[in-house]
């Protein structure tokens, strides 16, 4: 039915209505029977044909039924048409009565419906006649099968080739910085996975190097053992040392009384103290009632000059002289050499000392300040170089973060270095340094009788006390 008769057949509540002819109705009566034949012939013929033959009967018998509606429907309208120039005037155009339309438009509809077709995706064929049985396509034969299988494309597909289709102008600029930002982004992802991978190796490597680090700190410590006398270094155990700090013979005889009835495990006289250090005669006396009174003990020989904490006035030459003259007294176990304090050949004088068959203590001390660990590391390194068989550094503490530091840089550094290590943070807040060697590797810890040899020590009594607690296996 072209467009101009649809429009025609419009209902229009506006025009005025007209009775139902019988006749019209006869006719109309006549269509709707031969759209259900049709439709009849249609289920009969599903059941002997294949599905795509029937889809095609289909469609043709919903073409033929709608163009028999619309053969009866314009039989219905030109009677109407010649009804109405017999009843009215030529210039006034009388429609179809609504109940005429409204079943005419009923009757296309369930057509429609049988077809698998709905009014608003039905297109509107033109004219045809249904074909016979006999003359149905074969199944390879049916028409439109090409359009079916193209029917069955993925929406993809039918959009890429839409895409494929649209010329270059269609695609403004927006739509090309969309297409940039969407590389960027693939850009970026493969990027982020390469700095994931990136990152995952590092976390390898950190694991693996703290189970190094681990499997290190398990191992037994690389540290030789140094025995003076009956006492030996670098053990595991820290050793408690007592300085003595009299100034003249009785109270450096007094001093040792003492420190004999606690029965340290090494003593140390600090030579700076005495009045008299420049005459070797009677530094010689001294050194023998020292090991009178201490029996087996070990005895430190030290002079500690000014700028590391003691109380020596003497240059390099002098310091050099008394030193080399110490190690070759039977009286003194160790030495003591200030390894950075003055400007000596410290390695030259450890030299001597080791000719004359005495083990050195290089030692430093930091009086004012905590040097970083680089310093520190620096100054071990100096003094293994020089020769020093114990390594000894002391530092000013003035926090306790600075306590903590100096207690674990001492305990990876026991375990780096062949030789003994002493080390103590000075000061009242470095107390703890003191007595944790067990822990932290230290190898040696000096506590006091009367007059503290250094800021921070504790009375040589209690801190035996303290160490015996900490250090004595329990039974």
């Amino acid at each position: 039915m072209s467009k101009k008769n649809r429009n025609k057949w419009k209902f229009n509540p506006a025009r005025r209505k007209r009775p139902i002819d019988p006749k019209l109705m006869a006719i109309l009566d006549e269509a709707v029977a031969e759209k259900r034949e049709a439709a009849e012939m249609v289920s009969g013929t599903e059941e002997t044909v294949s599905e795509e033959m029937a889809a095609a009967a289909g469609s043709a018998a919903a073409a033929g039924a709608e163009a028999a509606a619309e053969n009866g429907a314009e039989e219905i309208r030109e009677m109407a048409e010649f009804s109405e120039a017999e009843e009215t005037p030529e210039e006034e155009e009388i429609p179809e009565t609504a109940e005429v339309q409204e079943a005419a438009e009923n009757a296309e509809n369930e057509a429609a419906q049988k077809a698998g077709e709905t009014p608003e995706t039905r297109a509107i064929p033109e004219e045809e006649e249904i074909p016979e049985e006999d003359e149905m396509p074969e199944e390879n034969e049916i028409p439109g099968a090409e359009e079916i299988t193209d029917n069955t494309k993925s929406p993809e597909t039918e959009l890429v080739s839409e895409a494929k289709e649209l010329p270059d102008y269609f695609f403004d600029e927006e739509d090309e910085e969309e297409e940039e930002d969407v590389s960027d982004v693939s850009l970026y992802t493969i990027g982020s996975k390469d700095k994931k991978k990136a990152k995952k190796k590092e976390k390898k490597k950190e694991r693996k190097r703290k189970k190094a680090a681990r499997k290190k700190l398990a191992e037994p410590c690389r540290t030789n053992v140094i025995t003076v006398g009956k006492v030996s270094l670098g053990d595991g155990t820290p050793k408690l040392c007592v300085p003595i700090t009299g100034e003249t013979r009785e109270e450096i005889a007094s001093q040792a009384v003492l420190a004999a009835k606690m029965a340290p495990d090494m003593a140390e006289w600090r030579v700076d103290y005495f009045e008299n250090a420049a005459d070797p005669e009677t530094m010689r006396g001294i050194l023998s009632g020292l090991k009178e009174i201490l029996g087996n003990i070990p005895i430190i020989f030290t002079y500690r000059t000014e700028s590391e904490g003691g109380h020596g006035r003497i240059g390099w030459e002098q310091y050099a002289s008394l030193l080399g003259w110490a190690a070759g007294v039977p009286e003194a176990d160790l030495i003591d050499v200030e390894a950075m304090g003055l400007d000596v050949d410290t390695e030259g004088l450890i030299r001597v000392i080791h000719s004359k068959g005495k083990p050195v203590i290089a030692s430093v001390h930091y009086c004012n300040e905590m040097p970083d660990k680089d310093e520190r590391k620096e100054a071990i390194r100096f003094m293994a170089a020089a020769g020093g068989d114990i390594l000894k550094i002391a530092a000013l503490a003035r926090t306790k973060e600075e306590v903590l530091d100096m207690m674990t840089w001492t305990q990876k550094q026991s375990r780096r270095i062949e030789q003994p290590l002493i080390t103590a943070a000075m000061g009242d807040i470095g107390k703890l340094s003191r007595i944790s060697g067990g822990i932290t590797g230290s190898a040696v810890t000096y506590g006091s009788i009367g007059r503290a040899s250094a800021p921070g020590q504790i009375p040589a009594d209690e801190l035996r006390v303290i160490l015996e607690l900490l250090h004595t296996p329990q039974q």
